[in-house]
């Protein structure tokens, strides 16, 4: 039974009457909320989005996915087209789910084989009369122990990502998709960049949002708020990974390769992210 059904009949938490207050409609532009779960639909190139979750880290966005529905951002939504524009995008997270199945799975299957490596051990030299014997026993009675722990922590990781994989499935299927000025505002920009001749490229850098300066602007005008664009900059750089294991820049044609992103297109989200994190440095900002 999945972990979302065990929840049903608690006793909902302030938080939870806030999620669960009615959502505008389709169409409509919203402001990010912050009670819910969000992830935005990123222009990236005709056609095509990256979706990027308001929790970077996967357990966290599983555990909120748990509580309420997500909601959807996108820069325009299509009548009639929700539906599938929120199955994409659900498509789009639930590698995430996957990948920690998977690793669940090679952990379990990884100590189960010491457990079987062990006992066999144990076995062979319980076989053998004298003290091996008593070695034996000793040896049986820890790989026992050891291949107890292995199936109920373990195995219990392989149940809870399955559990949140369905889960934040159900909870897509409920998910609203609303249309978000901050999205739209990105997709009129990247589409300046790709038309724009070389000699013209800089001459507009408010329009093409090139730096700090032009985020803060979309913040006076209202296109977006502080909170909103510095947890737009936290999930891109959660998403795409531009910094390495040590802190370090990744060269951006790597970041470009993994993600399936023109370069350009990286460079410009890259641009975003370290906006934001300026501006996150910048105390007493109206939200």
């Amino acid at each position: 039974m999945s972990e979302q059904q065990n929840t049903r009949g608690r006793k909902p938490k302030q938080s939870d009457a806030k999620a669960e207050a009615p959502a505008p409609g389709a169409g409509s532009v919203a402001p990010i909320a912050g009670d819910l779960p969000h992830v935005w639909i990123l222009p990236t190139a005709p056609g095509e989005f990256l979706a990027v979750a308001s929790e970077a880290d996967v357990r966290a966005l599983g555990e909120h996915l748990r509580e309420t529905p997500p909601q959807v951002l996108a820069a325009h939504v299509d009548p009639g087209s929700e539906s599938a524009a929120v199955a994409r995008t659900w498509k789009s997270i639930e590698p995430r789910f996957v990948d920690r199945i998977q690793e669940s799975i090679f952990d379990f299957a990884k100590r189960m084989m010491v457990s079987i490596a062990w006992l066999t051990v144990a076995f062979g030299a319980a076989r053998i009369r004298g003290e091996f014997e008593d070695i034996g026993v000793a040896l049986g009675v820890l790989g026992l122990g050891f291949l107890g722990y292995t199936v109920f922590r373990y195995g219990y990781g392989i149940v809870r990502w399955h559990n949140r994989r369905v889960d934040a499935s159900h909870a897509f299927a409920q998910a609203t998709l609303q249309s978000n000025k901050l999205a739209a505002r990105l997709a009129s920009a990247l589409e300046l960049r790709a038309n724009l001749k070389p000699e013209e490229r800089g001459k507009s850098p408010d329009d093409e949002l090139l730096d700090t300066n032009a985020y803060r602007k979309l913040i006076a005008d209202g296109t977006t708020t502080t909170r909103e664009l510095i947890a737009l900059g936290e999930a891109i750089n959660g998403a795409l990974k531009f910094q390495d294991a040590t802190g370090n820049p990744r060269r951006i044609s790597d970041v470009a390769k993994d993600a399936n992103l023109s370069t350009e297109t990286a460079i410009f989200y890259r641009d975003l992210s370290a906006a934001a994190a300026e501006i996150s440095l910048t105390a007493g900002m109206p939200v």
